[in-house]
């Protein structure tokens, strides 16, 4: 390995130092730039990342949304009385369902009907 690329001595080209200052590593690189990207490389490293990045950027925006969501309900919780509305607003939601869709067996059935065929949707789409 060292006798394929001697060191050599600062003396002994220094006629080709002062010809050459940069000693053409820019060009070479730009040139091998060029030529990757002119080449098919670049769209099949594209197709190879697209999936990953997209998962990617879908958890960042799920992360952002649960951040702001988060924002909202602590700005909403400092305010006097909010947090006790919204509990009863729930309340009252669950209590008015219940009453309308699981109190008879007739309603009930038919909530379970409509899941289970949405579910069934669901699976074939996928």
């Amino acid at each position: 390995m060292a006798d394929e690329h001697p060191n050599p001595a600062p003396w002994d080209n220094a006629a080709d130092a002062s010809s050459d200052p940069q000693g053409g590593e820019w060009e070479l690189l730009t040139s091998k730039l060029k030529a990757w990207w002119a080449s098919e490389a670049p769209e099949q490293l594209w197709q190879q990342l697209r999936t990953p990045l997209q998962v990617l950027g879908w958890l960042l925006a799920g992360l952002l949304v649960l951040r702001l969501y988060g924002a909202v309900l602590t700005a909403l919780g400092s305010f006097p009385l909010v947090p006790g509305l919204l509990e009863l607003t729930g309340l009252v939601w669950l209590c008015r369902f219940a009453v309308l869709h699981l109190l008879h067996r007739k309603d009930r059935d038919q909530l379970f009907s409509n899941l289970n065929r949405s579910l069934a949707g669901r699976d074939q789409d996928a």
